[in-house]
């Protein structure tokens, strides 16, 4: 979410930072502790560090989570750390869930805190936090119009085994090979009944599914991903979907990229598209 900064990991676990001084961009402040880094994520205007002995750095403006308050004693032995757009979440070892920032972009997790146990991973909208607890359910919070409230459609969260988030929607994968969405319509929080997927993928307002027969099914604002219409004859035995904020870009089985959505032009470029093992 970080729109006018940018923090490099390099793989000797240092961090460097440019861009927007008071948005991130500069990390000067905490630069002596952004040694031994394993991942860094950013919010719109702040970022965090997650380093190699659990503990983690946060630099940036502080009405965007770089401000850490009470939690600051807390936030040890963390392994995942996730950003919304104005808050962060984390992991601990004991499979608790700490979440800091704005309140209204899902920094506060206390009305779930009690659910929040043996927390296998995290996923994030632009306002919201969703959980996958031990033995498959969902736990949510923040914006209830981004998706932080699952109520609706918590009795199908059974044995959730992925997480994907649009900015204002969520779908889970569920170990069945169906799909549960919730959070706002237009953004891919309702879908069709779908069932034998293999992985879901999100860009800012849609969402796109591999089937088992390596096709795709997409749904979500058309503009966005969320219509693959015109080339879904060339949808075939997709191996992985790699999304950006206004499209997505299948990789074939073959080496062949097939792009939609707004930024999906690929002429020019048709001849090089081959033998391709990875999309960034």
């Amino acid at each position: 979410w970080a729109s006018d900064s940018f923090a490099l990991l390099r793989c000797d676990g240092t961090v460097s930072t440019w861009g927007e001084p008071t948005e991130g961009g500069n990390s000067s402040s905490a630069q002596d502790r952004l040694q031994h880094i394993v991942d860094v994520v950013g919010s719109q205007s702040a970022f965090t560090a997650l380093r190699s002995d659990g503990e983690i750095v946060t630099w940036g403006h502080k009405d965007f989570g770089s401000a850490l308050g009470g939690h600051k004693d807390f936030l040890k032995d963390v392994t995942e750390i996730v950003a919304s757009g104005r808050a962060f979440a984390a992991i601990l070892k004991d499979g608790t869930v700490i979440s800091w920032g704005d309140k209204k972009y899902g920094g506060d997790c206390s009305a779930v805190k009690d659910r929040l146990k043996d927390v296998r991973s995290l996923a994030a909208s632009f306002s919201a936090f969703a959980a996958i607890c031990g033995g498959g359910h969902v736990v949510s919070w923040g914006n209830e119009a981004s998706g932080g409230s699952c109520e609706n459609v918590k009795d199908q969260l059974v044995n959730v085994r992925q997480l994907s988030a649009t900015d204002a929607a969520f779908a889970a994968l569920l170990a069945d090979g169906k799909v549960v969405t919730w959070g706002a319509d237009g953004d891919g929080g309702k879908s069709e009944n779908l069932e034998k997927v293999q992985e879901i993928s999100g860009t800012s307002k849609a969402f796109a599914a591999i089937l088992t027969d390596g096709t795709v099914r997409t749904w979500g604002d058309p503009s966005k991903g969320g219509d693959c219409s015109l080339v879904q004859e060339k949808l075939k035995h997709v191996q992985r979907l790699y999304p950006s904020g206004r499209g997505f870009a299948a990789l074939l089985s073959d080496g062949h990229v097939v792009s939609w959505g707004e930024v999906s032009d690929t002429r020019g470029v048709e001849d090089e598209l081959l033998d391709i093992r990875y999309i960034a």
